[in-house]
């Protein structure tokens, strides 16, 4: 019928209009808005010009980074008005290296939830998620609860996981972990053998009889007796090595056990589970993530061992209610938190500089990452390296710098 046609048509019309608008378009580029223009001149233009989330301290800083996306005329495109009242300066924190800049942002955080910001209301930002790890064990220390996004906690990837699992059930006699490492790890163990050696175990304590009774494994095939006495052997060497194992003496056993495991104990394992992605060379860079992790864990806690570090990892799996976000700017799209902190704001870093990366776009990405914050917003860039590297400002810092769009902290020179 005549009213349908007329129906249908518009909706031809509409879904058309958005093909041919957006095909290939990305980020906030101007030339889609102004074909729009072109094509349907008689169209009325509504200009949203005001900003209810960031105050107009914050507006500026991203304004000054993405301007230079656009020429002279098109400021209609990206500035906008705040509506918020008069706010505190972006702060740019200036840490000799990551270490130091996953420290000092943990306290910054933990001091704003002093002062009586709710956690939920704060974020730590940074282009990648790996960035994140050392902001995420420091805040663990000091018993601020994190939720993550946009990314995989270094904890839960698999191949840490998987050592974690053995260290928790040598350490805690757990007979869960147990279970879960000899089916991820062990070969030719899969989940029905599994279910009647945990059968066959009972009604006692399945890691004390792998560990300590010789004739519960003898009772079982060949094949089966093989998988169990590696693991018995796996289990008695943690609590030989680290038994009594404080500090740096803890670190130093902690490293060495690590790369055994995967070198000479459990062979081919790394390569096994890379096919199935990321590849083993990614799997070892997590792994050595890791151990760094626990190394400036053990440097900072003298007395720590590795009951210490599994009740930090206990921590980390039990957070639940409210919590600060930790995410990749990517994934924060769209959200808005009080008090942003990001991180890593470093040449190489944020902007990336690969080949393949798109300068405009880093832009945006950084836009992005300062937009979101309402009240207050901090910036922060490590001066060095691994081996004392200097590191150079982010481009992104060194025009704010230019401009006096935020308070300085011993910052050194911009790229």
């Amino acid at each position: 019928a005549p009213r349908v046609q007329q129906g249908l048509f518009m909706t031809r019309t509409l879904l058309r209009l958005v093909l041919e608008l957006f095909e290939g378009a990305r980020g906030a580029g101007s030339r889609t808005f102004e074909r729009f223009r072109e094509r349907y001149p008689q169209a009325a233009l509504y200009p949203l010009r005001k900003n209810y989330r960031s105050t107009p301290e914050i507006l500026q800083l991203a304004e000054r980074a993405i301007a230079r996306l656009y020429g002279p005329g098109q400021e209609a495109f990206y500035r906008l008005e705040g509506v918020r009242g008069k706010g505190e300066v972006p702060v740019l924190l200036d840490p000799p290296n990551a270490a130091a800049e996953a420290g000092r942002v943990a306290e910054a955080v933990a001091a704003t939830i002093h002062e009586g910001t709710p956690p939920e209301e704060i974020a730590v930002l940074a282009r990648s998620s790996m960035q994140l790890a050392g902001v995420e064990d420091r805040l663990a220390r000091l018993g601020v609860p994190t939720r993550l996004l946009g990314g995989i906690r270094l904890s839960e990837r698999r191949e840490v996981k998987t050592l974690v699992q053995l260290l928790k059930a040598a350490w805690s006699q757990n007979e869960r972990a147990l279970m879960d490492f000899i089916e991820e790890a062990v070969p030719g163990m899969g989940e029905r053998t599994l279910t009647r050696v945990e059968q066959a175990a009972q009604p006692y304590n399945l890691v004390d009889r792998v560990m300590n009774d010789e004739a519960f494994i003898r009772g079982f095939a060949p094949r089966v007796q093989q998988g169990l006495f590696m693991t018995r052997t796996l289990l008695r060497l943690v609590l030989e090595l680290f038994e009594g194992a404080r500090g740096a003496a803890f670190a130093t056993l902690f490293r060495e056990f690590v790369q055994d495991l995967y070198g000479e104990l459990l062979p081919g394992y790394l390569a096994r589970i890379g096919k199935q992605g990321p590849n083993e060379e990614a799997r070892r860079r997590h792994l050595e993530r890791f151990v760094a992790t626990v190394e400036a864990f053990a440097r900072e806690e003298p007395e720590s061992g590795l009951d210490d570090l599994l009740a930090r990892l206990v921590f980390l799996e039990r957070q639940d209610g409210p919590a600060v976000t930790l995410s990749t700017v990517h994934a924060v799209k769209g959200l808005e938190f009080e008090v942003v902190f990001v991180v890593g704001l470093v040449e190489g870093a944020f902007p990336i500089l690969a080949e393949d990366s798109d300068p405009a776009e880093e832009r945006r990405l950084f836009y992005v990452a300062a937009t979101r914050a309402k009240r207050r917003l901090f910036l922060s860039a490590p001066a060095y390296g691994p081996r004392g590297k200097v590191l150079q400002l982010s481009r992104f810092l060194g025009e704010a710098l230019d401009e006096e769009l935020v308070a300085l902290q011993n910052v050194r020179p911009a790229a």
